[in-house]
């Protein structure tokens, strides 16, 4: 929708009235314009029709636009037709017809092909009802550009000579064409300039002729230089061209279902799998809002339901009970699962991550590396979602439902309608609980398979911003080369004034003043020249260390919008996970020592192994994902000093840069920027858990072997 949106706005700022360019056209070029306006309204009116409320706003926009570009049509043609009454003209033919009158035939055709609309005066075709003096000297005067066809003996004609005269009286564009063919009359510009008076000799020699090549591919080139040359580029021919592009558009826009807008929208519309993930982890996403309500609703009771039970047999301490710590982790779990459904749940509509999804998607090249990683992740997470799930089963709800239904039918009570509830409701209430808790390691995932997709594309860009100075400094200037020859020419041992001895002859002492002169005028010009390279080296190098400061701080900035959306739950998850594997380790060795009166129960084997296997998921994830961007955007500086070494850019110029993007740390960080996460923080960490996890172990061994 805001893509058609841009579209439909971009006929109106086109077509805007005030905007319009005053430009003569033919009458053909009129009725076209008239036919893609009305073709345009029509079109957005019919689309208004067939869509929802969302895309009646945007048709209708689009059809205030087509108006206005009706209206826009009819006044231009008013524009123009009085234009035409005044003989107005876009390009006047100078040219001789002795020998150039096929060649001025064949450039007029081409030139109205390539460029619908303009028009064009030749003497061959123009009323002389005022005399022909008069005429053609009214249409050097009217035209915008004045363009002459140099051939063999052009100004020896009188007519050719003053027409080009009131060009240059008139201060009017003068373009030069030249003809290539010697069998047309083509001849070489060191030879014309033999024939051009020596009062207009400095127009010849200060503006290079396009050559006229009869050979299509290299005609289609003069065509457009010559239109180039005429500043006809952007004129009202273009304008009907960008009305039809915008016209089928909107049609593939309006013809096309509704695109994916968000990242939900985007994971569950590439991978099944992972739609049904998020279906029951509660991220689905509904058209109707009362769906989408009820929707939520269910799953926020079906969730806390859940912790209720969990949190209720801590008090009762009833099978499927543990250790009180562990049982204690069972409960609080909820809390960062509905954390996560809360903040991913705002996070993906924020504009921030819009955005940063649209950079992802940007090619196609990016769009397939992010539907495969969809669909191989996809598969990954069910797996681990129906692992989880039957554990989760197994450990809480099965324990419950074989304990409580033969006392049950037994007939005593004694609290056995509470661990009948709870185990038969946690057959139903798990798998979301479970769902959400994947559905959120799938979006922290997501997010860095995002940044670094973004990381690549800036990296493209980073190449095409420093192209212009590859360019710049890998063809040095032929001027600048040759005055740095006169200039040590110069300076070891050319003869002076000061050095000619006084018995030389007279002639060569002018000689030698003469070749002085000619040295120090090749040395001041080249100085100047020199002058005039630095300066355009010290412009262009600004620009693009500007480019290239903008191009890093906004993937440092997409990065900070992501990290302080989901900082605070990214810590909730790590403390959560370190505090399982903790656990897990200190019950198995308390009960090893002893310390703890009842028996190991087969229950507690699957409660220790969701405990561990979560945690242990969870701490490499979250420390994975965000080590994996950290280091990622830590090599763009290197990148870039690669770029600008391969680019033949000086080393003062590199370490320049270099201060102006890396005078900040760059990468995911926690708590504000106080905290950068990069590979040494994530092992050092993961080592001490470690350490402590292998402590109990061999104190557990200990104590089995005494």
């Amino acid at each position: 929708r805001s893509a058609s949106l841009r579209s439909a706005m971009g006929v109106g700022s086109f077509m805007n009235a005030d905007a319009m360019p005053d430009k003569p056209c033919s009458a053909e070029s009129d009725a076209a314009l008239d036919c893609m306006a009305s073709n345009t309204y029509m079109l957005v009116q019919r689309c208004a029709a067939d869509t929802d409320q969302t895309a009646v706003a945007v048709a209708d926009k689009a059809a205030a636009c087509g108006r206005l570009a009706l209206a826009s049509a009819e006044r231009v043609a008013g524009s123009t037709q009085a234009q035409l009454e005044l003989g107005h003209y876009d390009v006047f033919l100078s040219h001789l017809q002795r020998n150039a009158q096929d060649a001025i035939i064949a450039m007029q055709m081409f030139l109205r092909e390539a460029h619908p609309g303009i028009r064009i005066f030749v003497d061959v075709d123009v009323d002389m009802r005022d005399g022909l003096s008069q005429t053609i000297r009214n249409g050097v005067q009217s035209c915008g550009t004045f363009l002459l066809f140099i051939t063999d003996g052009v100004l020896a004609s009188s007519w050719c000579e003053q027409e080009l005269r009131w060009a240059m009286e008139y201060d009017r564009n003068i373009v030069l064409v030249r003809e290539t063919d010697a069998r047309h009359g083509g001849i070489e510009m060191h030879d014309f300039f033999r024939q051009v008076p020596s009062d207009l000799l400095p127009l010849f020699r200060d503006n290079i002729a396009i050559p006229w090549y009869r050979e299509k591919g290299f005609r289609t080139v003069s065509v457009h230089s010559i239109l180039a040359r005429a500043n006809l580029e952007d004129t009202y021919s273009d304008g009907i061209r960008r009305l039809e592009r915008t016209r089928r558009d909107l049609q593939a826009i309006f013809a096309q279902p509704e695109q994916p807008t968000t990242c939900f929208d985007i994971i569950q519309e590439r991978s099944l799998t992972l739609r049904l993930v998020f279906f029951l982890g509660g991220f689905a996403q509904f058209r109707r809002r009362r769906v989408q309500r009820l929707y939520d609703v269910t799953f926020s009771l079906s969730f806390w339901c859940c912790a209720l039970l969990c949190a209720m047999n801590l008090i009762l301490r009833r099978t499927p009970h543990q250790l009180f710590a562990t049982d204690i982790l069972s409960a609080y779990v909820h809390m960062p699962a509905w954390q996560s459904w809360l903040v991913w749940r705002r996070c993906v509509h924020s504009s921030s991550c819009t955005d940063l999804l649209a950079k992802a998607q940007a090619t196609c090249e990016r769009r397939e590396k992010l539907d495969m990683a969809l669909r191989i992740g996809g598969r990954v997470v069910l797996l681990l979602q129906c692992v989880m799930v039957a554990d989760v089963i197994i450990g809480w709800a099965l324990p419950g439902s074989l304990e409580a239904i033969p006392l049950k039918l037994s007939g005593h009570h004694d609290h056995r309608d509470f661990v009948l509830i709870h185990s038969f409701v946690m057959w139903f209430l798990i798998p979301p609980v479970v769902a959400a808790m994947m559905a959120s390691y799938v979006m922290f995932a997501f997010m860095a398979l995002l940044h670094c997709l973004d990381i690549q594309a800036t990296q493209d860009l980073l190449s095409e911003c420093v192209g212009p100075l590859a360019g710049f400094y890998g063809s040095p200037s032929k001027h600048m080369a040759v005055a740095a020859d006169m200039q040590a020419a110069s300076c070891s041992g050319a003869p002076t004034v000061l050095g000619a001895s006084p018995a030389q002859p007279p002639q060569d002492l002018e000689a030698g003043i003469a070749g002085d002169r000619e040295i120090m005028e090749a040395t001041v010009d080249g100085m100047r020249e020199k002058q005039s390279q630095s300066a355009l080296d010290e412009c262009l190098f600004e620009t693009v260390a500007e480019l290239l400061s903008t191009l890093l701080d906004g993937v440092q900035t997409r990065i900070d919008h992501t990290c302080r959306a989901i900082g605070g739950l990214w810590l909730h998850l790590l403390a959560v996970a370190t505090c399982q594997v903790l656990a897990v380790s200190c019950g198995i060795e308390a009960r090893a020592k002893g310390v703890t009166s009842p028996p190991y129960q087969w229950w507690w084997a699957f409660q220790d192994f969701f405990h561990v296997a979560s945690g242990t998921v969870v701490l490499v994830a979250a420390l994975g994902v965000f080590c994996i961007v950290t280091m990622s955007i830590s090599k763009l500086p290197h990148y870039t000093h690669h770029l600008l070494s391969r680019a033949g850019c000086l080393a003062l110029r590199q370490a320049q840069v270099l201060a102006v993007i890396t005078d900040r740390p760059m990468g995911m960080h926690i708590c504000r920027r106080c905290m950068f996460i990069d590979f040494p923080k994530a092992v050092g960490y993961m080592s001490l858990v470690a350490l402590f996890v292998l402590n109990n172990a061999l104190l557990l061994l200990d104590s089995i072997g005494h």
